[in-house]
């Protein structure tokens, strides 16, 4: 691994961020960023230059406790908290969701333009078929068929590219093959569908029809353990990625669940981490994948404290891969 750059600071300016979750490398080769405390969307060069920004103009603070029925606008986006890219050139951005300290906010699954022109709305706040209750990662197969899995009901759905409702499996658990807490998922080049559980702090491997394959991981500070791990991605080597947040640190596996390495500890400095949540990663070149991983920082911490000292930053890496 090599350290190659990185960018942003907390604040509401441009290319600032307030506890930015995920993030996600788009068709045009630019990067965009779930910015989650200021209801934008940022995207950036691969380098970090800002180039632009959608959503709400407000952070939640000036919101909170008057939001109440709100419904966010086409170009507007609430809390964002997911971000994927499919093959087409499209974003989509997955909102919080409902309830708590914030009122009762729009839950949603927004597909955008990569210039942030609203095309459509995946499903609707829910317990039925093609329903959320709590989104938390999509993933898109070969043919463009959109995965999305639901923390709230322990379910994958699946939709075909105009937004039809085709199936369902899942359910909420914690023994193999149930979903406790799912909060990123990916597929490989295997056409095998990889989820991370932040609550089983676990990744499980499934059929596109929901048949569990393996899995690997439990609670832990050690090699190959996660705690409260958040994102999930898969090179074309077939290497599995993941942002263990609270243990600051990236992991990688190979598709069996075989630990090849991993970089990061607590701190501010290059190559550390202040809670990374999301991470996306380039197609390989000569051997080399680059790898961007966005802080949450202490805010998004899981209860260690609302200060917002480190984090709110996205970093690039180079990786070898084999």
């Amino acid at each position: 691994m090599q350290f190659v750059t990185k960018w942003g600071s907390h604040g509401s300016e441009e290319g600032q961020f307030k506890q930015p979750f995920d993030i996600t490398l788009g068709r045009n080769g630019n990067l965009y960023v779930a910015d989650m405390d200021n209801n934008a969307v940022q995207y950036f060069s691969p380098e970090g230059q800002f180039l632009g920004k959608w959503g709400s103009p407000a952070g939640m603070g000036a919101l909170a406790g008057s939001v109440t029925g709100v419904v966010a606008g086409e170009g507007e986006v609430r809390l964002p908290s997911v971000i994927a890219s499919d093959g087409e050139g499209h974003v989509y951005v997955m909102d919080l969701g409902t309830g708590g300290a914030y009122g009762n906010l729009p839950l949603r699954v927004v597909k955008f333009t990569e210039d942030g022109t609203f095309v459509a709305q995946l499903g609707e706040a829910g317990e039925g078929a093609g329903q959320f209750e709590s989104p938390r990662g999509i993933a898109f197969d070969r043919d463009d068929n959109i995965y999305v899995v639901d923390a709230g009901q322990g379910q994958v759905q699946v939709f075909t590219p105009e937004g039809e409702f085709l199936r369902a499996w899942g359910e909420k658990g914690s023994e193999p093959g149930s979903l406790h807490g799912p909060s990123g998922m990916a597929i490989g080049n295997d056409g095998l569908l990889y989820v991370v559980e932040g609550d089983a702090h676990r990744v499980q491997v499934f059929t596109t029809e929901g048949e569990l394959v393996r899995g690997w991981g439990k609670i832990g500070r050690e090699p190959g353990e996660f705690r409260f791990p958040s994102d999930i991605a898969l090179d074309e080597a077939g290497n599995v990625y993941v942002a263990d947040s609270l243990n600051d640190r990236v992991q990688v596996f190979n598709s069996q669940g075989d630990l090849m390495g991993a970089w990061g500890t607590l701190g501010t400095g290059d190559g550390e981490f202040t809670v990374p949540t999301g991470i996306a990663l380039s197609p390989a070149d000569g051997g080399r994948v680059r790898v961007w991983v966005v802080e949450g920082g202490w805010k998004a911490g899981f209860g260690r404290g609302g200060v917002y000292e480190g984090g709110s930053r996205v970093q690039l890496f180079e990786v070898t891969v084999g």
